[in-house]
C-alpha cells in the first residue's frame, strides 16, 4: 500500500515475515505510545498471531524498525 512505511532490516529478525507485520501494522488493536517519535502498534499477524511492532515516525515517513509476537505486558495492555 502506499501509505505503508518502511520495513527496516532490523523488523523480522525475530522471524516474523513482512507480510505479517504489514497486516499487524495496518489492523492495531491498540498502540502505544512509548517515547519522542516511537510507538507500537499491536496487531495480528495473517495467522491471528498478535505482533507488536515497533515504528519510528520522522519527517521523511515512518519505518518498522521491531516486530516480534506481543509479550505479556502488551497483551495485558491490549485487553484492558
Amino acid at each position: 500500500m502506499a501509505d505503508d512505511p518502511l520495513v527496516a532490516a532490523s523488523a523480522p529478525k525475530h522471524g516474523v515475515a513482512a507480510e505479517d507485520i504489514l497486516h499487524g501494522y495496518r489492523n492495531p488493536m491498540r498502540a502505544y505510545d512509548l517515547d519522542d517519535g516511537f510507538t507500537m502498534p499491536i496487531g495480528p499477524a495473517t495467522d491471528g498471531d498478535l505482533l507488536e511492532i515497533g515504528v519510528v515516525s520522522g519527517t521523511d515517513g515512518s519505518v518498522i524498525v521491531h516486530a516480534m509476537r506481543a509479550r505479556p505486558q502488551f497483551l495485558t495492555r491490549a485487553v484492558n
